[in-house]
C-alpha cells in the first residue's frame, strides 16, 4: 500500500526536460546571439512607425528645399502614371522622354506600380514620395526588427538614403521579401520583385500579385505591350546584372547557389543575376543578408566607401551620362558590397525547411549541396 502509494505521488516523467537534455548544452546560447531578444509587436511597430516619420521628413526636406526641381525624382513617373490612370489615359503613352530629369525618361514601370501610386497621387510631388519612402522605410524596419534590432544599422547607409531620397522601390521591395502580407509589392518592380519571390515564394504574393495585373487589363489592356516598348525605347537607362562586372569579381556570386537553402542565398543569388540600373539604391539590395549588428554594421561602413568612391569618380570626369553610371557604379557595389555580402551567406550552413515535393526532389543532389532541413535556421 506505502509502495502504491509513494509511485502516485511521484510526478510524471519530465518529457520536456528530456527533449533539452537531448540537445547540446550550448545550443539555445547560439540561437539566442544570433536571433536577438525576438522584441514584441509593440515594440517593433514603435521602431518602425519612428523611422518611417523621420525617413518621411527628410525626404520631403531634400525634395521640396535642396532639390525642389526634382519634384518627386524617381517616383515622379509612378506619381504622374497614376494621375494619367485616373484619368484615363494610357500612362506609356503619356509620359514619354520630354525634357530634362524628372521629365527625360517613359514610364518604365509595370501598371500595377501605378495602381499602387494611386493613394499618392493626390499629393503633391515632393509630399507623394515623402509619403511613399517613408511608409516603405516603416515596413523594412519591421520586417528587419523581427529577429534582431541590430539589423535596423543598415538604415544609416548612404544606399538607403539614397534609395529614400530617390523615391526608391528597394526598401519596399525588401519589406516584401520579409513580410508575406505585403508579398504582392512584387509585381509593381518585377525584376527586384522576381527576387523576393524567389527568396520567400508565398500563396498571397501569387493571389493578390495576380489580381492586380488582371485589374491593369480591364484598365489598359495593352499594358504590358506599352511597357515593354516603353523600356526597349526609353533613352535614360542602362540595365546591367552585377555578375556582369567581371573585372571585380561579378561571377564569383554564383557561388551563393551553394547555399540555395537559405533565404539570403536564395535572395542574393536572384538579385546577382537579374538585370538591374546599377546604382547607389541598387546597393542597397545585397544588405538584407546581415542577420546581426556585426554585419549589419560592416555592411554600412561598406557601402559608404564605395558611396564616397563612386561620387569623387563621377565628378572627377565632370559627370556622366544616365547610361554610363550603372556600368561605374558596378565598380563600387559588386566588390564592396555584393562580394561581401556573399562572404556573409558562405558564412553561415546550408540549412532551411522546403515543401515536401521539393525536399524529395533535392535527395537526388550530391551531399556537398544538398543541405539539411534545419528548422532552427534564422532566415525560414
Amino acid at each position: 500500500m506505502c509502495a502504491v502509494t509513494r509511485h502516485l505521488s511521484e510526478p510524471p516523467p519530465p518529457r520536456l526536460q528530456l527533449v533539452r537534455a537531448a540537445s547540446p548544452p550550448t545550443a539555445p546560447k547560439v540561437v539566442n546571439s544570433l536571433k536577438g531578444s525576438h522584441p514584441g509587436i509593440a515594440f517593433r511597430s514603435l521602431i518602425a512607425a519612428s523611422v518611417g516619420i523621420a525617413v518621411a521628413a527628410l525626404t520631403f526636406w531634400y525634395l521640396h528645399y535642396l532639390q525642389p526641381h526634382t519634384l518627386g525624382y524617381d517616383f515622379t513617373w509612378p506619381w504622374r502614371a497614376a494621375r494619367a490612370v485616373l484619368e484615363g489615359k494610357n500612362p506609356y503613352v503619356v509620359i514619354r522622354a520630354s525634357g530634362i530629369f524628372p521629365f527625360d525618361g517613359n514610364f518604365n514601370y509595370p501598371l500595377p506600380a501605378a495602381l499602387l501610386a494611386i493613394p499618392f497621387s493626390r499629393l503633391s510631388p515632393d509630399i507623394a514620395a515623402a509619403a511613399f519612402s517613408g511608409l516603405s522605410a516603416a515596413l523594412l524596419a519591421f520586417g528587419l526588427s523581427r529577429d534582431d534590432l541590430g539589423r535596423l544599422f543598415i538604415l544609416l547607409s548612404p544606399p538607403f538614403l539614397i534609395t529614400a531620397w530617390s523615391g526608391q522601390w528597394s526598401s519596399a521591395i525588401m519589406a516584401a521579401a520579409l513580410l508575406p502580407a505585403i508579398s504582392w509589392l512584387v509585381v509593381c518592380k518585377p525584376t527586384v520583385g522576381t527576387a523576393a519571390f524567389v527568396a520567400r515564394p508565398n500563396a498571397i504574393a501569387v493571389a493578390v500579385g495576380t489580381l492586380l495585373v488582371l485589374v491593369s487589363f480591364l484598365l489598359v489592356p495593352t499594358w504590358v505591350q506599352d511597357w515593354l516598348d516603353s523600356v526597349r525605347t526609353n533613352p535614360g537607362h542602362r540595365y546591367m546584372s552585377p555578375v556582369m562586372i567581371l573585372r571585380f569579381g561579378g561571377p564569383l556570386l554564383l557561388l551563393a547557389l551553394l547555399r540555395w537553402r537559405t533565404f539570403e542565398g536564395r535572395w542574393l543569388i536572384a538579385i546577382a543575376i537579374v538585370p538591374q540600373v546599377l546604382t547607389m539604391y541598387t546597393a542597397f539590395l545585397p544588405m538584407l543578408v546581415a542577420k546581426t549588428r556585426r554585419e549589419a554594421l560592416v555592411l554600412s561602413a561598406l557601402s559608404a566607401i564605395a558611396w564616397v568612391g563612386w561620387s569623387t569618380q563621377l565628378d572627377r570626369h565632370g559627370g556622366l551620362t544616365r547610361q554610363l553610371e550603372p556600368a561605374l557604379a558596378g565598380n563600387w557595389i559588386v566588390p564592396l558590397i555584393f562580394l561581401p555580402a556573399l562572404v556573409i551567406v558562405l558564412k553561415r550552413p546550408n540549412n532551411g525547411a522546403l515543401p515536401p515535393a521539393l525536399e524529395s526532389l533535392s535527395a537526388r543532389l550530391p551531399a556537398w549541396l544538398r543541405g539539411n532541413a534545419n528548422y532552427l535556421t534564422l532566415s525560414e
